[in-house]
């Protein structure tokens, strides 16, 4: 099992596309088994309150008022539990002006990448868009489909793209948005200095994020956007789902 371990990653290939304007073009090479392609870089994006009414931006093609926005990165302003440096609250907002948008009226919006496949999908051929993480609420769409939903901000996740993958132009978007627990001033007592209410207990995890201190609001602690790197992976008929490492005194036995 450890030797069929070590050959099924031998033979995975890295591969960077290059994402430009939102839009990331696949080859035939690309598309072998094992290829993971990281497809960081500039996607396109439309805060909610840009969008126009009936417009629905899962499966529109128009670049009408969409921004070009890295990723990974976060599209909100980033605060600390200790107060920020003023050298670093000044290249904080440089970041967030470079943003292109109002990321004090955003707390929510869509991004867009277009994939343009080169030709049918081999039928033994499947693939996945992954996401390191994503703060914090977010829907997966391709082509209008939607591919599931995610909460938190820590943790890995996946789709299966092939179902709603045409030759052509493939539209993937992602609607992220913050938290938005409402605010709780219950007093829960304090814990290593920081007074708790029941709203800071409800939120999910965002790490050493937000100054978590009396008066500030849920926004001054919350955040939004794709800010781990995010890849498409080509896979066979089969996938590795999990792997069972079994210690022994003499040795090890591995099950997938």
């Amino acid at each position: 099992c450890l030797l069929c371990l070590v050959l099924v990653l031998s033979l995975v290939t890295l591969a960077r596309a290059e994402v430009t304007a939102g839009q990331v073009a696949l080859d035939a090479a690309s598309l072998e088994p094992g290829t993971r392609i990281d497809v960081t870089g500039h996607w396109l994006f439309k805060p909610t309150y840009a969008l126009q009414p009936g417009e629905r931006p899962e499966a529109a093609t128009d670049d009408a008022g969409y921004l070009k926005v890295p990723v990974p990165s976060l599209l909100s302003r980033i605060q600390w539990w200790l107060d920020d440096s003023e050298d670093f609250k000044k290249w904080e907002q440089a970041r967030l002006d470079a943003l292109g948008f109002d990321t004090e009226k955003s707390d929510d919006g869509w991004y867009r990448l277009i994939v343009d496949l080169p030709r049918p999908l081999p039928a033994d051929r499947r693939v996945f868009v992954e996401f390191d993480g994503v703060a914090m609420r977010s829907r997966t769409f391709l082509n209008g489909h939607e591919l599931g939903r995610h909460d938190g901000m820590f943790s890995r996740f996946s789709y299966d793209l092939t179902p709603h993958l045409q030759p052509g132009r493939n539209v993937l978007a992602v609607w992220v948005g913050m938290e938005k627990i409402p605010p709780q001033t219950l007093d829960m007592g304090e814990a290593v200095t920081v007074n708790l209410t029941a709203s800071k207990v409800l939120t999910m995890s965002k790490g050493m994020f937000g100054p978590l201190a009396p008066g500030q609001p849920n926004r001054a602690y919350d955040l939004y956007g794709i800010w781990q790197p995010v890849r498409l992976v080509v896979r066979g008929p089969a996938r590795i789902e999990d792997v069972f490492f079994q210690p022994r005194l003499d040795g090890a036995t591995i099950d997938l």
